[in-house]
């Protein structure tokens, strides 16, 4: 016991002075798992560590009955051992995959009140890794979901599983040895839950048929984790040649698509590590056969909340906020030097008639600018953003660099802008003017003849 908990004290000082952590808040549900986890931080504070700072959260579950019993026992508890304790409620509406969607609720609400310098610690164990294993195969994930890691983070806030490494039948006789009292939560028995089924329906089973079955499965999911870290290795250096890390796309081009099972490792991983999405196979195949086969070189994906875009051999990750943000409206600059932040944080623009105001933002803050016209008394400042009206206008505006007039398709197509991307990008107007796509050029329209009849527009676009 006292070798368990000298490891679990190794590794937290390891991830305090790692993280700059000054406080450890437990997840505490008064089960056998959560309290000896709370005792166990207890002993540490008070015979090896005295500078831990120990506080505990209850999350109170309203989706079930009568469980104000386990709140009471808890707060009880934490009193008697002079824990601060945190109790928050939480609703879940959502009538499926209600223990997903309950966990995900914890944790927004826990990223709520959970500070920088502090990591929240929960009594995940081995028994729990062996039931993820099943509950995974039911939900088709591959093994990046299966396994859980003693430390991860979510939420911008960290996790450490000090009982990663026991099993149910050790946290007992350590509860006992250190007796503790913890309280049964009777919906830890109902048999609707996936895990639960699981756990009394399928793991009792095989326990009994195969006493060692939870040591072996741990030592296959260690095997998994062992070829998953390789393979990550080797997938990684091939994925930095094909990341524009700019805008975060992909490019498929030089993707060998002929090898079917590495390019899904090879998108699988680029949609994890560059856009923090987790796939199912079933997403994976869609991906591979609606995307990357497809023959239609502006095909389109849409996937949880975000929108995947294929633009000349190219794949863009485009978050779905507000239905692809459908077009934005008409921004309408009264003053000058003023910075003028644009839609959903997308960026920050000012127009300015004094050079040296400006010079900071371009040498210190990577800020980029372009050489404009005033206006004349009888124009105002517009910042318009592309819509059904002007993409399929006919309108041609004549561009510094080429001899012919364009339209604005036919402008977007020589700049090689994707269409995910056409309606983000602000274009200045003075009236019904062109003056400037930002970021790209400025028209005719817009140039300064003269020093005296200069303004400068400074800007910073997110994935130009």
């Amino acid at each position: 016991m006292f070798i368990v908990i000298k490891r679990i004290n190794e590794k937290l000082n390891y991830i305090i002075n790692k993280f700059n952590i000054d406080t450890l808040l437990i997840s505490f549900s008064g089960g056998m798992d959560s309290t000896l986890l709370l005792e166990i931080m207890i002993y540490i504070k008070n015979t090896i560590n005295s500078n831990l700072n120990i506080k505990a959260i209850y999350i109170n579950h309203k989706y079930f009955i009568k469980n104000s019993y386990i709140l009471n026992h808890c707060i009880k508890y934490c009193n008697n051992k002079k824990i601060i304790l945190y109790i928050k409620d939480i609703l879940l509406k959502k009538k499926n995959n209600i223990e997903e969607n309950l966990r995900k609720l914890r944790y927004k609400e826990i990223s709520k009140i959970i500070n920088k310098n502090e990591i929240l610690l929960t009594g995940y164990n081995k028994n729990d890794q062996i039931e993820n294993i099943f509950l995974s195969l039911k939900r088709g994930k591959g093994i990046k979901s299966i396994l859980i890691r003693e430390l991860t983070s979510i939420y911008n806030f960290k996790i450490f599983r000090p009982l990663i490494n026991l099993s149910k039948l050790d946290i007992l006789n350590y509860s006992k040895i250190l007796n503790t009292s913890w309280i049964e939560d009777k919906s830890n028995k109902n048999l609707k839950f996936d895990r639960n089924f699981i756990r009394y329906k399928i793991l009792n089973i095989l326990n009994k048929r195969w006493p060692g079955f939870l040591n072996s499965s741990y030592k296959f999911l260690y095997i998994c984790d062992l070829y998953e870290n390789v393979l990550n290795i080797y997938i990684k250096k091939i994925i930095n040649n094909l990341i524009n890390k700019k805008d975060k796309s992909i490019n498929i081009f030089l993707l060998n698509i002929k090898n079917i099972n590495l390019t899904k490792i090879i998108i699988r991983i680029w949609l994890e590590k560059y856009h923090n999405l987790y796939i199912s196979y079933y997403d994976l195949i869609r991906i591979y056969n609606d995307i990357i086969l497809n023959d239609n070189p502006l095909s389109t994906l849409k996937i949880k909340n975000i929108i995947l875009n294929k633009y000349n051999n190219t794949i863009y990750c485009i978050k779905n906020l507000n239905n692809n943000l459908k077009y934005y409206k008409n921004i309408y600059i009264e003053k000058i030097n003023k910075f003028i932040k644009l839609p959903y944080n997308s960026g920050i623009i000012k127009i300015s008639d004094n050079f040296n105001l400006i010079k900071n933002y371009i040498d210190n803050y990577n800020f980029l600018f372009h050489r404009i016209r005033k206006i004349n008394n009888k124009e105002i400042i517009i910042i318009k953003f592309n819509n059904k009206n002007f993409f399929n206008s006919k309108i041609k505006y004549k561009i510094i660099g080429f001899n012919n007039k364009k339209t604005l398709k036919e402008i977007y197509s020589i700049f090689d802008i994707p269409i995910c991307k056409r309606n983000k990008i602000p274009m200045l107007f003075f009236n019904d003017k062109l003056i400037s796509l930002i970021g790209y050029f400025i028209t005719y329209e817009g140039i300064s003849r003269n020093i005296d009849n200069e303004w400068f527009l400074i800007y910073k676009i997110k994935n130009l």
